[in-house]
């Protein structure tokens, strides 16, 4: 379980998902990572993939509207150093799975603020 804010997108949490994925071990190169989360978090997830052992394979679950119309139809994978997305990849997931109910989880402005991006 990692943090998933702007915030959050930083070295030390892909550092952080890193050491799981290491704790995790034997981890076979062709077993997927799921990540679960917003945007942020599926956006660093994805970078600590393509990291691991030269890129395992993750698929993406994102549960928020931002994550939903944003982050899970790109490719690229990134962490704010010294500027935003200044670390980064282009690294696709086999799957991107959107399921519309974690929606109704959400609190208002976190749609108000996903609606911006469509």
């Amino acid at each position: 379980v990692a943090p998933g804010n702007e915030d959050h997108k930083t070295m030390e949490n892909c550092l952080f998902m890193l050491d799981e994925l290491k704790r995790l071990d034997p981890l076979r190169r062709s077993e997927p990572v799921l990540a679960i989360g917003g945007g942020v978090l599926t956006d660093v997830a994805g970078f600590a993939c393509a990291l691991w052992r030269r890129g395992v394979p993750w698929a993406r679950v994102p549960t928020t509207l931002l994550g939903m119309v944003d982050a899970s139809v790109g490719i690229k994978v990134a962490v704010n150093y010294h500027r935003k997305n200044g670390v980064g990849h282009f690294f696709s997931p086999t799957h991107t799975f959107v399921d519309a109910s974690f929606l109704s989880t959400l609190e208002h402005a976190d749609v108000v603020s996903g609606c911006g991006e469509i």
